[in-house]
């Protein structure tokens, strides 16, 4: 979440956040990304399996520690 705006009245001070991204989400917005790259991005993002990921993460982890 990015600061957007910061009022103070008084002694209180109200901070406006802009909407949460993810990294993803991020690298899209990017304009100094070419598109080719973001297409190739976004087809991998949607083949992404996340009950297969929470699998083999930790698989993964210690085959690397071990």
């Amino acid at each position: 979440m990015k600061l957007q705006d910061m009022e103070r009245t008084g002694s209180k001070v109200r901070q406006v956040y802009d909407k949460a991204k993810t990294p993803y989400e991020r690298l899209l917005q990017c304009p100094s990304i070419p598109p080719e790259s973001k297409k190739k991005l976004k087809e991998k993002y949607e083949k992404l399996n996340p009950a297969e990921l929470k699998r083999t993460c930790p698989l993964l982890q210690k085959k690397h520690l071990n």
